[in-house]
């Protein structure tokens, strides 16, 4: 199948505008926005290690790689942290965020 030229080109700048994961630390809670591309996943587990951080937030995720989702759930996993989300979580960031002790939501808590 062919998509048209300016949907096409619409997607392809889509992917190229989505931008890496970004991590600002708030207090006890590291918000992660971006993609879930691998570049933080290091600094990440460093921030998790450090035993400070009590909920990390995925705020507007769209998506990412397996390898980085799954080296995010084993972070979190074995820090025992809470999770959050705000906004969008799609994709790598939805993998990413469920093995959490708890979870909430912009709208609701579990």
């Amino acid at each position: 199948m062919k998509l048209p030229l300016s949907l096409g080109s619409a997607l392809l700048f889509a992917c190229l505008a989505a931008s890496a994961a970004e991590l600002e630390l708030q207090g006890s809670r590291l918000v992660v926005s971006g993609m879930l591309d691998g570049s933080a996943v290091k600094t990440f587990t460093q921030y998790l290690a450090k035993g400070t951080v009590r909920t990390v937030v995925f705020e507007d995720s769209f998506g990412g790689t397996a390898e980085a989702a799954g080296a995010y759930a084993d972070a979190i996993r074995s820090s025992g942290v809470d999770t959050e989300v705000r906004g969008q979580c799609m994709a790598a960031c939805a993998y990413a965020f469920w093995p959490a002790r708890r979870i909430a939501s912009a709208t609701a808590s579990r």
